[in-house]
């Protein structure tokens, strides 16, 4: 992302490591998204599911600048299941 500091905002090469940037993104995120969180809760036992869960939240609250309280949620919602369950039951269906 440095690189494109500088390019000319609108140039051809601005544009094409822009468009790299953005499938490099979206490339990790399919991965995630798609097997990596229901691996890692059919393999982690509960207690690391609440660390990481308690993590990611308050890195969330973080980059979205929400206060401190949200990531005081995280460990309720980690033991009751949070998302990370309901994706792995609809994989579990299909």
């Amino acid at each position: 992302m440095g690189l494109l500091e500088d390019l000319e905002p609108m140039s051809q090469e601005y544009l094409d490591k822009l468009e790299h940037i953005r499938g490099a993104v979206a490339h990790h995120v399919y991965e995630e998204e798609g097997n990596w969180f229901v691996d890692l809760k059919r393999k982690l036992p509960p207690a690391d599911q609440t660390k990481i869960t308690f993590r990611y939240q308050e890195e969330f609250s973080r980059y979205t600048r929400n206060s401190e309280d949200t990531a005081s949620t995280a460990i309720p919602s980690a033991i009751s299941g949070s998302r990370i369950s309901e994706v792995v039951r609809a994989k579990d269906r299909n």
